[in-house]
């Protein structure tokens, strides 16, 4: 058995370093493999090790409770949230999970964020769009196997009675957001790399009811929610010298358009979508040559460039939390998260 290293970033590899140890040091002795078939490793748990089930999570039994509550109802990979102790689900929950249960706490740090008192009525960790009172909130692109959703979703009211929404992405140790898969997979990045993709892959095809498209997005209703998005300067991605959407854009494109979906469906009167990530994860951001945060600042529209925020985990948010908190429970709880999340990051 050994320390997984992956050699792409030294923050993925200093984190699976620093869990490992970590788990030796709490005696833990039963290891897991990220598949059926690989090898274990020491920042995978062992399902079978029920003596230390809570381990993947600082607040214990309640983070663990609302993991196991919410995978009733959510498709998704389980196993992965209960022993990869690197993953970013299991850290989103240990994060969200307690304002989730303690809103009034949620209401304050939101309130910081936003710049603007707000009540938050409900947080969702691994939010789902789907029909809502009759309303379809996705983007079209919601079946069995997966679809456009959100790592957490905090609907609010402001001060005086609006209603809102924010989604969020979670960014732990992942170097690079969902690209085009149409891009990637298909022999049209000779026409997606030129001036004329619109002309030649969109406009064409965008009210067709066709159900194979050269461009994969054509069959959901991105192009089409993008023709009347507030958030976004669709005459600049349409003259564009190349689709934005090949590489990360791609992911924060269509989370965008979630968000806006949403508030449409459930008659909401703002919204808006962030990026949440450790400052040392800055290879999120720098991805296939694009700075992927001034990239995408640039299609979006004024009022859109006001609804997109990335933030950094330590400083925009546990710290105000950790002021915020007046409680010896949360105390500890952002304690152990700083601890295991934010600490020993000087291995290289």
């Amino acid at each position: 058995m050994k320390y997984y290293k992956e050699g792409k970033n030294w923050w993925r590899d200093n984190r699976y370093h620093f869990m490992s140890k970590m788990n030796l040091e709490s005696g833990i002795t039963e290891f897991g493999s990220a598949n059926s078939k690989g090898s274990p490793y020491y920042h995978i748990l062992s399902p079978a090790d029920q003596k230390n089930k809570l381990h993947n999570f600082i607040g214990e039994q309640e983070i663990y409770n609302h993991v196991i509550e919410r995978f009733k109802t959510k498709a998704g990979d389980l196993k992965r949230v209960l022993t990869n102790t690197v993953a970013s689900q299991p850290c989103c929950f240990n994060l969200f999970t307690p304002l989730r249960n303690r809103l009034p706490l949620a209401s304050k740090l939101f309130s910081h964020l936003l710049q603007k008192e707000i009540t938050v009525s409900e947080l969702i960790i691994e939010f789902t769009p789907g029909q809502y009172n009759g309303s379809d909130e996705t983007i079209g692109d919601q079946s069995a196997q997966g679809g456009t959703d959100s790592d957490v979703a905090v609907f609010y009211t402001t001060a005086d009675s609006k209603k809102g929404v924010l989604l969020i992405e979670f960014k732990y140790i992942e170097y690079e957001f969902s690209v085009c898969s149409s891009y990637k997979n298909k022999n049209i990045s000779d026409i997606c790399d030129t001036p004329d993709f619109y002309k030649k892959l969109i406009a064409p095809n965008i009210n067709s009811s066709a159900k194979q498209f050269d461009c994969g997005y054509l069959k959901y209703q991105n192009w089409r929610l993008l023709e009347d998005s507030a958030a976004f300067n669709a005459d600049k991605i349409k003259t564009a010298n190349r689709c934005p959407f090949r590489f990360s854009l791609n992911q924060l494109w269509r989370n965008m358009l979630l968000a806006e979906k949403v508030a449409k469906a459930r008659h909401l009167d703002e919204f808006g979508f962030w990026v949440i990530n450790p400052k040392e994860n800055s290879f999120a951001l720098q991805n296939s040559g694009e700075n992927v945060k001034d990239e995408f600042l640039n299609i979006l529209s004024d009022k859109g460039k006001s609804l997109f925020k990335v933030l950094e985990l330590d400083n925009d948010v546990v710290k105000p939390l950790e002021q915020l908190s007046t409680e010896e429970w949360t105390d500890e709880w952002l304690r152990k998260f700083r601890q295991r999340y934010l600490t020993n990051t000087d291995f290289h």
